[in-house]
């Protein structure tokens, strides 16, 4: 399974029950920082460590949809 998700000795992962199901996936890496600059697009902060930036989007991407959600919309 590590080498299927690319995680290392370690890395953490996300529990969440979706629709009767239990999915296990890749936690980003608390270390980067997902920003958004003018123009509206979405930069990684540099951290000189390495990280999946594609899959910080998709959390961040997780995130909002699950606060859009919450405030009904």
């Amino acid at each position: 399974m590590r080498r299927a998700l690319n995680l290392s000795a370690g890395s953490r992962l996300r529990l969440d029950v979706v629709a009767q199901r239990i999915e296990l996936t890749p936690a980003p890496d608390t270390d980067a920082e997902l920003l958004v600059v003018p123009g509206r697009r979405t930069v990684l902060r540099p951290t000189g460590k390495r990280s999946d930036a594609a899959a910080l989007v998709r959390a961040e991407r997780d995130t909002q949809a699950e606060r859009a959600l919450k405030r009904g919309g």
